[in-house]
Parts: structure tokens; C-alpha cells; sequence
């Protein structure tokens, strides 16, 4: 369990609009959140002060975008598949400086959201989207250490700008 206390997200999407509704996206996402805390389910509940855990995933994403024509923004829904290129897990805080990171395994996300046109090649998005992977096992960086077992998962709140070729 971890506590965060900020963090950031970037992203780059290339797809294709099938123009019914549907359309598949390659998206690639970065992210990195600093935490406070976190607890270790381990025999001494182990707690760990300050450090960030990160992740760089390649996405391969089916959305459906729904058009009602009474309405000023078109709501879509997405389901992705993901490949992992790294998931890192940095400690710092009350123990010597540690890394363990892990990579190659798939995670997946779900998005729902809407998006606005402002010009004839230009939308806003605005989405939310559930990202989760289970059972990793990160590897310390320079040591023989572990963490098995690590479920990630994160929600967030996305704006993005589309532009249409």
C-alpha cells in the first residue's frame, strides 16, 4: 500500500480512424509518482520513507467513439493492451538508496472519456484511464534482491490535444 504525493505524466498516440466509430491507437505513456510511504506486506510490515516509482509502457489501444449529434463533445471508450518497456521502483528515504525495476511483462488499460473539436484537424480529449499490471517480480539494480508479486495500478485524469492528418 503507498501513499503518493505527486507526480507526472506524458504520452504520444499514432492511430487510425476507421470514420465508424472505431479506431486503433499505438500510444506510448511515461509516468513517474513520488510517494511518502509505503508498506511492504512482509513478516515485519516493513515501511518504506520517500523514493518514486515510474513506468515507460507501449500501448495497443481499440477505441469506440460514440457520436451523438446533440451533443458538443463525442464520448469514447477504450481498451488497450500494454508491453512493458520498464517499471521502476525507487527507494530513498529511511534505508540506503535502492532500485528494483522489471520489464517485458503486459499490463492494461481501460479509458472512457470525451473529446471537443476546435478546428477541422484539432480536438481536446479529456479521458480517465485504469492501468493495471499483477504478479511482477523487480529485480534489484546492482543487488540480488526482489520484489515478487507486485500488483501496479493507476488511475488517472488525462488532457490531450488530437491532431488529424
Amino acid at each position: 500500500l503507498a501513499n503518493y504525493d505527486s507526480g507526472f505524466a506524458t504520452g504520444v498516440a499514432f492511430g487510425y480512424d476507421y470514420a465508424n466509430g472505431w479506431r486503433s491507437e499505438l500510444d506510448f505513456e511515461y509516468r513517474t509518482n513520488e510517494y511518502s510511504e509505503v508498506r511492504l506486506p512482509t513478516q515485519s510490515n516493513t515501511t518504506l520513507k520517500g523514493g518514486d516509482f515510474s513506468s515507460a509502457i507501449l500501448y495497443l489501444t481499440g477505441t469506440y467513439q460514440f457520436s451523438i449529434k446533440e451533443w458538443s463533445v463525442k464520448p469514447f471508450v477504450g481498451l488497450g493492451i500494454g508491453w512493458i518497456q520498464e517499471i521502476d521502483f525507487d527507494v530513498s528515504g529511511n534505508v540506503p538508496e535502492r532500485s528494483f525495476s522489471d520489464s517485458g511483462d503486459f499490463a492494461y488499460r481501460v479509458t472512457a472519456g470525451v473529446e471537443k473539436s476546435l478546428s477541422e484537424r484539432w480536438n481536446l480529449q479529456l479521458q480517465v484511464a485504469h492501468v493495471t499490471a499483477s504478479g511482477l517480480k523487480l529485480q534489484e539494480e546492482g543487488g540480488s534482491g526482489n520484489l515478487s508479486g507486485a500488483d501496479y495500478s493507476v488511475w488517472s485524469a488525462d488532457l490531450g490535444l488530437v491532431f488529424k492528418f
